[in-house]
């Protein structure tokens, strides 16, 4: 595939993320590709298939948002910023690289990486997150930063 046509693909990938549109997802796979999403390894059609079909289930808003995309013969890097909504009302940034191998006009393997997420909570449901384990770790949190000397 010529440079131009891999970031076509590529962008068209993440286009179809955003708009959660399983169908067009799959179009870009091979039947036996394999995808890897953060610790979780999808082989075949079948099973990027239930992985496109549950990012739409379980994310109200996906928006991809590239930081810099590399080309390298077959393969590409890309590094993004996702912008996450779910239906309980967390909201959130992702960051990340997805590495592609290319093999005639489609992906065979993407491998998705993701890097630390700020979490933001939605303030009508803020009282759903602060479980005891919330709260413990909030309280963790602050006495190490006494025991540091730093001001809370």
């Amino acid at each position: 595939m010529l440079e131009e046509d891999i970031v076509s693909l590529i962008n068209s990938l993440c286009e179809a993320i955003t708009n959660k549109d399983a169908k067009k997802i799959l179009s870009f796979y091979l039947d036996d590709a394999s995808l890897s999403w953060g610790p979780y390894v999808f082989k075949g059609i079948d099973e990027i298939k239930k992985w496109a079909l549950e990012l739409g289930a379980n994310f109200r808003e996906f928006n991809f948002k590239e930081n810099s995309l590399v080309v390298r013969e077959n393969t590409a890097e890309q590094k993004f910023t996702a912008k996450i909504s779910m239906p309980n009302g967390f909201r959130g940034i992702l960051r990340g690289t997805s590495k592609y191998e290319f093999e005639g006009e489609k992906i065979k393997k993407n491998v998705i990486e993701f890097s630390e997420g700020i979490a933001v909570f939605d303030p009508d449901n803020i009282d759903a997150y602060f479980t005891k384990y919330n709260i413990q770790l909030m309280k963790n949190q602050m006495e190490q930063m006494k025991t540091q000397g730093q001001s809370i």
